[in-house]
């Protein structure tokens, strides 16, 4: 399936360059067409879905990708709760992604690809939501600032925002966010309330 919809995705560059000719030739027919067929094309691959949140799925979806593109095992556990109304979902999107990104790089640096590993689960626990992204990393490679307490980024100062801003969404909801070092794993867990 993966496969199929990269050779789609690859497709597509020369499905564009024809639809610019029939553009330039008025054939809106033909345009037609061939966007059905993508259509149809792309309905035929249907892409992994990992929760009913359109949000989450996506933002989950984008470096689902990413860690396959870097060969990276991707194992999630998502059980997004129904109903979220103190949930702002696309802050909690954000701070998916920010801590997909970091995982995704650092365990890309794992220099056996057996060993390279992306977890994440996001299960509700009462009235909370618990966000947990684990991931393998090169040993020694991190190291925590003095000012912040939070991990340095490894590419400059001009980086390592992402933490900070989680740091600050869970401090904005009153929320619990740890890291620690587990069996080999970087870990970060964020609860908040839904």
């Amino acid at each position: 399936m993966e496969e199929q919809f990269r050779i789609l995705r690859h497709d597509n560059k020369y499905r564009y360059q024809m639809i610019r000719n029939c553009l330039n030739e008025g054939k809106m027919d033909q345009i037609e067409k061939l966007l059905d067929q993508t259509d149809e094309d792309f309905r035929s691959v249907t892409r992994r879905k990992f929760c009913k949140n359109v949000v989450i799925d996506g933002a989950v979806t984008v470096y689902y990708e990413r860690a396959r593109e870097q060969q990276i095992e991707f194992k999630t556990d998502i059980q997004m709760p129904v109903r979220t109304e103190k949930l702002n979902e696309f802050e909690f999107a954000t701070v998916v992604m920010n801590l997909l990104d970091n995982a995704v790089r650092s365990a890309a640096r794992v220099e056996e690809e057996k060993d390279r590993l992306v977890q994440i689960k996001i299960k509700p626990v009462k009235s909370q939501i618990l966000l947990e992204v684990s991931n393998t990393f090169v040993e020694n490679s991190y190291k925590i600032s003095k000012v912040t307490g939070l991990p340095l980024s490894e590419r400059g100062t001009e980086h390592g925002f992402g933490m900070k801003s989680i740091k600050a969404y869970a401090d904005k909801y009153h929320g619990l966010f740890q890291y620690s070092v587990e069996d080999g794993k970087f870990c970060v867990r964020l609860i908040t309330e839904v």
